[in-house]
C-alpha cells in the first residue's frame, strides 16, 4: 500500500524538480547579479577614463589660459593668481553644494539608473 501511495504522488520526483527549480533560479540570480556588476564596472572604469581626458583638457587649458592672461595684465604671475582665484571659488560652489546633497543626489541617482538600464 505504501508503495501505491509514493507511486501515485511520486515525492521523489516532484522533490527533484523543485531542487533543480531552486538551483535554476540561484543560478539566474548570480549571473544576473554578474551581469550588473560588470555593467557598473564598466561604467565606472569608462567614467573614469572620460574625466581623465576632462582633467588632462583643463590642465592643459588653463596653462595656456594662463599665459594668456599674464600677457594681457603684462605680468608674469597674475594670469596664474586670476585663475587660481576662480578655481578656488568654483571649489567653494562646488563644496556648498556638497554639502546640501545635490551631487550626492545626482549619483545616486546615476547610478540607479546605470542598475536599471540593462533590466530592460
Amino acid at each position: 500500500m505504501d508503495n501505491k501511495f509514493s507511486n501515485f504522488f511520486k515525492f521523489d520526483g516532484i522533490l527533484d524538480i523543485i531542487k533543480g527549480y531552486v538551483d535554476a533560479k540561484i543560478q539566474i540570480f548570480k549571473l544576473d547579479l554578474q551581469e550588473k556588476a560588470s555593467n557598473i564596472i564598466a561604467t565606472l572604469f569608462f567614467m573614469l577614463l572620460l574625466l581623465f581626458s576632462f582633467l588632462m583638457m583643463l590642465v592643459f587649458s588653463s596653462i595656456a589660459m594662463g599665459h594668456y592672461l599674464n600677457t594681457l595684465f603684462d605680468s608674469e604671475w597674475m594670469g596664474f593668481a586670476v585663475l587660481a582665484l576662480f578655481y578656488l571659488l568654483m571649489m567653494l560652489i562646488m563644496a556648498f553644494n556638497v554639502t546640501k546633497g545635490f551631487l550626492h543626489r545626482r549619483v545616486k541617482k546615476l547610478m540607479l539608473i546605470i542598475m536599471n538600464a540593462k533590466n530592460k
